[in-house]
C-alpha cells in the first residue's frame, strides 16, 4: 500500500518516472473538481458522503459514480442520435408525400409517379416513427438497468424530445392519410 506522499511510477511496461507530490496532488484537486462539476451541473440530487470509508473505498465509490454518470451519457447521446436519424427519416418521408400530392395526376411512360412517392413516403415516415418509438424503449430499459446497478435517479432530457418527435411522426402519418 502507498502512502499519499509517496511518488507514484507513471509509464508503460517499459518502467516509468516517478511523479512528483506535486503533480500527484494537482491531478487530484482537479479530478475532485471534474466530479464536483459533474455532481452539480448535470445530475444534481445528494451527493452520497463517503466520509466515513478510507480514502481507497472512497476513491473507489467516487470513480464509480462517475462511471455510472458516464455509461448514461451514453445513453443519451445514443438516443440523441436516433431522434437525429428518425426526425430526418420522417421528415424527408413527409415532404415526399406532399410532393407526391402535389404531383397527383403526373405520370411517366404510363408509369403513375404518384403512387410509388406515396409508398416511400409513407414507409419513411412508418419507419422512422417505429425506429424512434423502439429506441425510445431501449433506453428506458438500459437506465433501468443503471439505476438497479446504482445509478442516481437524473433527468433526462432527450427522452421528452424524442416524445415529442414521435408524436410528430403519428401526425404527419396522419396528414398523409387523411389527405391520401
Amino acid at each position: 500500500m502507498t502512502t499519499p506522499d509517496a511518488p507514484r511510477i507513471t509509464g508503460g511496461a517499459g518502467g516509468g518516472t516517478p511523479e512528483s507530490p506535486a503533480s500527484q496532488t494537482a491531478d487530484r484537486k482537479a479530478a475532485t473538481v471534474l466530479h464536483t462539476l459533474a455532481g452539480l451541473c448535470c445530475f444534481g440530487g445528494k451527493k452520497p458522503d463517503y466520509g466515513q470509508l478510507d480514502a481507497n473505498t472512497r476513491l473507489a465509490h467516487e470513480r464509480t459514480d462517475l462511471a455510472f454518470q458516464r455509461s448514461y451519457l451514453a445513453l443519451e447521446r445514443t438516443l440523441q442520435a436516433w431522434i437525429r436519424t428518425t426526425l430526418s427519416m420522417i421528415s424527408f418521408g413527409f415532404t415526399l408525400g406532399k410532393l407526391g400530392q402535389a404531383m397527383h395526376s403526373y405520370e411517366i411512360k404510363g408509369f403513375r409517379r404518384d403512387y410509388d412517392i406515396k409508398g416511400i413516403a409513407y414507409f419513411l415516415v412508418m419507419v422512422g416513427t417505429f425506429a424512434l418509438l423502439m429506441a425510445m424503449i431501449q433506453h428506458l430499459v438500459a437506465v433501468r438497468e443503471l439505476r438497479a446497478q446504482g445509478l442516481r435517479n437524473q433527468p433526462s432530457i432527450a427522452f421528452p424530445v424524442a416524445l415529442l418527435v414521435a408524436v410528430l411522426g403519428g401526425f404527419a402519418f396522419g396528414s398523409m392519410v387523411v389527405r391520401m
